[in-house]
């Protein structure tokens, strides 16, 4: 089956799955047994699309019966669940047909599913139309395929390798001309019949909820004891401390902080942020659950320039959590900075603003969120290199709900594997790639890149499927996608 069969099909179904099939018989398989194969593996299609459609829009997967068979046609299909959690299951359908020695041929076809929309199945998607385009420029590379709701130009020098731009019929929406792709770049092309592949809407109440219960933790006054300063050696964190201001490493050293609780802030948090001519290292390592945390105002983690300061948040029992209230002014934020800075396996939620720059590290499948906030300035996740090819990496998922008019800016040579995602569902925010590099998948309604709506710069996207988050993150619930090129074999 061609990929664009394959694209037609899931756009048809609106679900997809990870697929490998194999041919089992009880007997020789020979010639004979040609016209049974290829009905137990239709048999077999029909049964994946039929146990897809049960779970889409399931919102625990954990419930599904562990065997399940239906007839169908000329024989049966039998779906067997192998291992199910609340955001993947994987299971077979097998296809069984008896020949007409009494043999049963079967086709069987794993399938592995995760609560993510078909939207992130491409390197790249633009989900709005009409009068949307998208212009791929400046020596941008995207290797993997496109999925573009409007008209595609692809310009000299830049490049969409081993896969195609696709692009949506007309009357999308009614009355509507068929989208077009062209430019002197380098690309295959084809239109795909309605109905078009939607942006697909976040559901954002667990973020929100979460959010909310730290907003309930932070004081909206001045809490009585003043500021609170933690040095080395030690600190260990139980249960919710609460201060004016949070300060660590003011003085020389290594500063070790465990055990697991909040650390609130009703303004700023300052984590390791003082320059030094002496080394000054802080270790965060949850030993009983999560470390929180969580800032009225500002929450800034190391120092952009100096080498003597280095921060290294670490996955124990639980992660490290970091949270902007942004209460006191439209430019608080989340700020991660610094060569030095690692932060591994965090959550990292703001209201207002995340910023990681200066060559820091998150990684280990992080989160960053950023809500959409009660008016346009600093509401944004910026994730910028220091001109350095490969500085400032960050790995996991990426979601900017921000509606900034640049929601979510990935520039100057930042690094991100994994999800990224952006929409202002007020229609404004819009996702900038320029000089930078991307490997998983960017899903966004509107792109913007050197202050020109519509295209993206010098940015280089490869899809794969493998660094995708695995749970997915929260809010996704009502999709169901596979992996792609998962149909060789069949």
């Amino acid at each position: 089956m061609s990929l664009i069969a394959i694209i037609v099909l899931l756009l048809f179904i609106g679900v997809s799955a990870l697929v490998s099939s194999s041919l089992v018989g009880t007997g020789n398989i020979g010639g004979a047994n040609v016209v049974q194969s290829a009905q137990a593996l239709s048999i077999a299609h029909a049964g994946k699309e039929w146990y897809l459609e049960q779970i889409q829009g399931d919102p625990d997967w954990t419930t599904n019966e562990a065997t399940l068979t239906n007839a169908l046609g000329a024989g049966f299909f039998d779906i067997s669940v192998a291992s199910r959690i609340l955001t993947r299951i994987i299971f077979t359908s097998t296809g069984r047909v008896v020949n007409p020695e009494g043999l049963t041929i079967r086709r069987r076809m794993s399938v592995t599913a995760w609560k993510l929309p078909t939207a992130f199945q491409f390197a790249l998607y633009q989900g709005t139309d009409p009068g949307v385009n998208l212009s791929i420029q400046n020596t941008s590379t995207i290797n993997g395929d496109v999925y573009s709701r409007g008209s595609v130009t692809v310009a000299a020098g830049s490049q969409v390798n081993n896969g195609t731009v696709y692009v949506p019929a007309a009357n999308d929406p009614p009355g509507d001309p068929a989208e077009t792709v062209g430019g002197a770049g380098t690309f295959t092309a084809k239109i795909m019949p309605l109905p078009a592949l939607t942006m697909p809407a976040i559901t954002t109440t667990a973020y929100t909820t979460r959010m909310g219960i730290y907003d309930g933790v932070i004081p909206d006054v001045n809490p009585p004891g003043g500021n609170l300063t933690i040095n080395p050696p030690s600190y260990v964190v139980a249960g919710t401390v609460i201060a004016d201001n949070i300060n660590t490493n003011t003085v020389n050293g290594t500063l070790n902080i465990t055990g697991c609780g909040r650390l609130v802030a009703w303004q700023n948090i300052n984590l390791n942020r003082t320059a030094s001519a002496v080394a000054r290292t802080l270790n965060v390592n949850p030993t009983c659950g999560d470390i929180e945390f969580l800032a009225g105002d500002n929450l800034n983690v190391g120092h952009p320039t100096d080498l003597d300061i280095s921060v290294n948040m670490n996955v124990g029992t639980g992660v490290g959590v970091l949270y902007s209230q942004a209460q006191g002014a439209n430019t608080n934020q989340v700020l991660i900075e610094g060569p030095n800075t690692r932060l591994h396996g965090v959550r990292i939620y703001a209201r207002r603003r995340i910023t990681i720059q200066s060559n820091a590290d998150v990684d280990q499948v992080s989160l960053l969120y950023v809500n959409r906030a009660a008016t346009t300035a600093n509401n944004q996740i910026d994730i910028v290199g220091t001109g350095i090819t490969g500085q400032t990496i960050v790995n996991g998922s990426i979601i900017s709900l921000g509606q900034n008019v640049e929601n979510l800016r990935i520039q100057t040579n930042a690094s991100v594997t994994g999800l990224v995602y952006s929409f202002d569902t007020g229609g404004t925010g819009r996702l900038v790639l320029n000089t930078c590099t991307v490997i998983g998948s960017v899903v966004a309604p509107l792109y913007r890149s050197a202050g020109i709506n519509d295209q993206i710069r010098a940015a280089t996207v490869t899809y794969d499927a493998t660094v995708l988050p695995d749970p997915p993150p929260e809010g996704f619930d009502t999709f169901v996608m596979k992996k792609p090129d998962s149909w060789d074999g069949l």
